[in-house]
């Protein structure tokens, strides 16, 4: 179907503006005409891709106030019929763009990104409450859930070892104070790290790897 010959009814169908009679004949007519039926499939998906690119906006001040005014200056000639004639226009107006800029050929959805999920992690130090680790790629913050409080002196430090079987630093645990950690885009943390903590000097290890005892250890899966 081109542009000039598009069925004005299931684009009105799609963007809800027939009246309930006018409705009620349109939902009996995609019952019975497939092509019907198909046109108002794509009115709905190329309407829902204008619909994804649209931010929300709050009214202003001034905006409401006009709004609630609506019918209430002329009420004597035309009543609550002003605000129905003012909606009506604003879905004529969206409904006569959404036409002159329909394509030839079927819309397509925009691909909409999601987030990368959530990963977690069970590290099991002997003779201790296990630690829960919860890491968010998006933020690269990672927390950490009863970490056991290092001599003093000592500093908690914690390690993500990936597919090569290399330690890699990953910062200094802060004991008590659930601060989550900022891991380092420089340090690779994906689904399959396996996290482990050591106990070093203050200050960290002084080499590139543990070099205190790995107290507890555990891989990060999808939550």
């Amino acid at each position: 179907m081109t542009p000039d010959e598009t069925d004005l009814t299931a684009a009105e169908l799609a963007l809800g503006v027939l009246d309930s009679d006018e409705q009620a004949a349109a939902l009996r007519r995609m019952h019975e005409d497939s092509a019907f039926a198909r046109d108002v499939a794509l009115w709905k998906r190329y309407l829902a891709a204008f619909y994804l690119e649209i931010e929300p906006v709050a009214p202003s001040v001034e905006v409401a106030r006009k709004i609630l005014a609506v019918g209430d200056n002329d009420n004597h000639r035309t009543g609550p019929w002003r605000a129905v004639a003012g909606v009506a226009s604003l879905a004529a107006a969206i409904l006569l763009t959404v036409v002159i800029t329909r394509p030839d050929t079927p819309p397509v959805a925009p691909t909409v990104s999601r987030p990368a999920p959530l990963l977690f992690a069970v590290l099991t130090p002997d003779h201790a409450a296990p630690i829960t680790a919860f890491f968010d790629p998006s933020t690269r913050l990672l927390k950490l859930r009863d970490v056991p409080a290092p001599a003093s002196g000592r500093d908690a430090q914690l390690w993500a070892i990936g597919g090569d079987g290399i330690p890699h630093a990953a910062g200094l645990l802060d004991h008590g104070r659930g601060v989550p950690l900022k891991i380092s885009p420089g340090v690779a943390v994906a689904r399959g790290t396996t996290l482990a903590i050591s106990i070093e000097p203050k200050g960290g290890s002084p080499k590139a790897t543990p070099t205190g005892p790995v107290i507890a250890t555990g891989q990060l899966a999808e939550i």
